[in-house]
């Protein structure tokens, strides 16, 4: 569902923006000129600044919040791997598999989920103590998170828990053997690595600190009034009974140009994210049959 809605957020702002491209005039809409809230030219004057102002926060959002879907975030973890692009350049044993959000260790990063490496079958006593002592001798930055392997083979980890992007860093730790197997920082990552992680550190605000939070809270408060004011522009121009499978939408543009530009904005991103043109095809069959049994409804009578 979450990645539906990232999908069609992307189309939204791709076809928003087209529609507010100036044409036939110098300049789009760029300030609020109608005040009257009683009419539609008001709230289409809202939505219009709020998309220009706010809509790239809202883009933003919607492209990396996309690597945690299910299943273009495994399309794309599949693609960082085959690529060699996320994969730390420093020997590490073991293999690169997909985890469970419960199973990895927080703090490592999302290219790092699935970083799984080997130690020996039988933990010592004292395993914690060991660890412990692993991560302070390598001055692992306070605070940091140790989990403990779900498999006797696995390393234990100790993430650091940061805040900026370029401080991550992970050791995976053999406590049979008192040694570090594996210490794993940002400046090891892959450039595809590099950009998802930047850009997950990003949207959740804590790259850039207190700013990073109000620019990425404008974002959230934009996708509201963009919501609000697109309800409000249908309410206004709604026809007087909601019937004969009429919602107030627009006619369809009769121009050929008009019908490539949806043509091309639409498709590719509808490729590009699989699940927004599978949602897309179900809308337009319902659409058909709705319009088939409203149209049908005189004739059964």
């Amino acid at each position: 569902l979450v990645e539906v809605v990232a999908g069609w957020t992307i189309v939204l702002f791709a076809t928003g923006l087209y529609l507010w491209w100036p044409r036939r005039r110098a300049v789009g809409v760029v300030a609020l000129t109608a005040t009257d809230p009683r009419r539609r030219p008001f709230w289409r004057d809202l939505h219009a600044v709020t998309g220009l102002y706010v809509g790239g926060v809202v883009l933003f959002l919607a492209v990396t919040g996309m690597p945690w879907s299910a299943i273009w975030g495994e399309q794309v973890m599949g693609a960082v791997k085959a690529g060699g692009w996320g994969r730390p350049a420093a020997p590490v044993a073991g293999a690169w598999q997909r985890a469970e959000h419960a199973d990895h260790p927080q703090g490592a990063g999302w290219t790092m989920e699935g970083l799984v490496l080997h130690a020996h079958a039988d933990q010592p006593r004292g395993a914690v103590t060991t660890v412990l002592a692993r991560a302070e001798a390598a001055h692992l930055r306070r605070p940091y998170m140790v989990a403990i392997p779900a498999a006797p083979t696995a390393t234990w980890t100790a993430t650091a828990q940061v805040a900026r992007v370029q401080d991550t860093r992970a050791l995976y730790i053999d406590p049979a053997r008192d040694a570090v197997v594996a210490d794993i920082g940002f400046d090891q990552f892959g450039p595809g690595a590099k950009a998802i992680e930047w850009g997950i550190y990003t949207h959740q605000g804590t790259q850039f600190g207190q700013i990073n939070r109000w620019v990425m809270l404008a974002g959230c408060i934009g996708v509201w009034l963009l919501a609000i004011s697109g309800l409000m522009m249908w309410w206004k121009r709604r026809p007087p009974r909601l019937s004969r499978g009429l919602i107030g939408a627009p006619p369809v543009p009769d121009g050929p140009r008009l019908r490539f530009a949806v043509l091309a904005i639409v498709l590719p991103l509808c490729l590009l994210y699989p699940l927004t043109g599978a949602s897309l095809v179900v809308a337009l069959i319902a659409e058909r049959l709705i319009r088939v049994v409203f149209r049908s409804r005189p004739a059964a009578a």
